[in-house]
């Protein structure tokens, strides 16, 4: 089965009556720069919007006008125009981009994500001296898109010798289009061509388990590293070693399956308890008289877990501060400081187990405190009174 991809364009049906490409079409070749964007647009679709003639090498005019078969003159021409219509942007490498591809099959949000990204992959390669470059289609099929993560993570140095010539992204388990994990990060290493070339020739010579430990390799995969250099041209070797790489794989993942399958049973018996403390707190926190001053939600969230950790019934809390807030509201308390905070109430002094009473003698004790704050705010009265009138 070929591997060919196929691109298409969605044109709107009011392309031609757009103001920017009727301007365009009015003038002197018009219809000629016209023609020249659709081929620009047709030659970036696969590049999602970027127009390079490789990852190294920018188009010039020249380029252009043989790509597209279009005359020298035109294509300078219809360059600035478009520049200055902001049908593209000339980025600072050289790279032409083509924001109406994105706004043809995505967002324009995507478009501004994918110019950043764009810029930053130049940004982190132009900061890898040592780092031999390849094009976006070999980083993508020979290294699952991560080749130059690999470099990164080894710091731009065989992993081995240390050396910064001459380096190679090596695949540990080999090349092997039906196992993406060998494309995985944790499946390839930096080395010198030396390193490399002593590799394969000698399997485990260079990638000792302590090398390969240090990258997160998969040791369940170590025992076929020399079957499948030794199976390199055989094509019934290597699928062998293809097929039993796979079925090792798919045990592994079965058992992570279950052994994550209990894990989440445990996970959800602590999210059922947590769930349940957390009901019951609210609702002792909604009975819980207001106070004037902080009152920190999470400082009795947190005095309540330990209660209930020490065995304390949650009810027992709840009655009690059901209790405290009668005797806050007999007592004219209710939205003053007298108030304790509500950490203090499920503190370890355990205030709710106190028996909060409300009697005759509340009231009329609140009465009394009430009368002598009054007669102590008139008296302040006076002296601030005396004071200014001196």
């Amino acid at each position: 089965m070929s591997d060919k991809k196929y691109y298409w364009l969605k044109l709107d049906k009011n392309f031609f009556k757009r103001h920017d490409i009727r301007i365009i079409e009015n003038q002197k070749n018009g219809k000629d720069y016209i023609l020249f964007y659709l081929k620009m647009l047709v030659e970036s679709i696969d590049h999602e919007g970027g127009l390079r003639f490789n990852d190294m090498i920018p188009y010039d005019d020249d380029m252009l006008s043989i790509v597209t078969n279009t005359n020298i003159d035109i294509v300078r021409q219809a360059i600035k125009i478009f520049s200055q219509l902001q049908m593209i942007e000339l980025l600072d490498d050289g790279t032409i981009y083509m924001a109406e591809v994105v706004r043809m099959t995505g967002s324009g949000a995507e478009s501004t994500e994918r110019v950043h990204k764009h810029r930053r992959k130049l940004k982190e390669i132009a900061q890898m001296p040592h780092v031999p470059q390849v094009e976006n289609y070999k980083n993508n099929s020979m290294f699952g898109g991560n080749y130059y993560n690999v470099f990164k993570r080894d710091e731009q140095k065989c992993i081995n010798c240390g050396k910064q010539d001459y380096l190679v992204v090596h695949h540990i388990i080999g090349l092997l289009p039906e196992i993406k994990e060998s494309c995985d990060i944790s499946s390839m290493a930096v080395l010198c061509k030396g390193c490399h070339a002593k590799e394969h020739a000698n399997p485990y010579a260079i990638m000792t388990k302590v090398l390969l430990k240090s990258i997160s390799f998969n040791m369940i995969l170590h025992e076929f590293i020399a079957t499948i250099s030794n199976s390199r041209g055989k094509k019934q070797d290597a699928k062998n070693v293809t097929c039993n790489i796979l079925k090792h794989l798919s045990n592994e993942n079965e058992t992570q399956s279950k052994s994550k399958s209990k894990r989440s049973e445990k996970d959800i018996d602590k999210d059922k308890d947590l769930k349940t403390l957390t009901c019951d707190f609210e609702t002792f926190f909604s009975y819980y008289p207001t106070r004037n001053g902080g009152n920190s939600k999470k400082a009795a969230f947190d005095k309540w877990k330990a209660r209930v950790k020490e065995g304390e019934k949650p009810d027992a809390m709840i009655n009690g501060c059901i209790g405290y807030q009668k005797w806050c509201t007999a007592s004219g308390n209710i939205g003053t400081k007298f108030v304790m905070q509500a950490s203090r109430f499920l503190g370890a002094d355990k205030h709710y187990l106190e028996k909060w009473e409300v009697t005759s003698g509340t009231n009329q004790q609140n009465r009394s405190t009430g009368n002598k704050i009054a007669e102590c705010s008139a008296m302040f009265e006076r002296v601030r009174q005396e004071i200014r009138d001196a």
